[in-house]
């Protein structure tokens, strides 16, 4: 994934958290994004992304 996805995706799920969004629906547009599969855990392509996600959140 390039810098500009991942920054896309961080400011995604920023506004997703802030709109009050239920767990269930976030994961459900995750899969269908095929970020995370069917048992809610992140793709192999998608690996680094909750590394990326867990830091960029942790300095908000």
């Amino acid at each position: 994934m390039t810098d500009k996805q991942i920054q896309m995706l961080i400011d995604l799920t920023k506004k997703e958290l802030a709109e009050s969004v239920t767990k269930e629906d976030a994961i459900s547009k995750l899969q269908r994004a095929g970020i995370l599969d069917e048992h809610g855990e992140l793709t192999p392509m998608h690996k680094n992304l909750g590394y990326a996600l867990a830091y960029s959140l942790s300095k908000d």
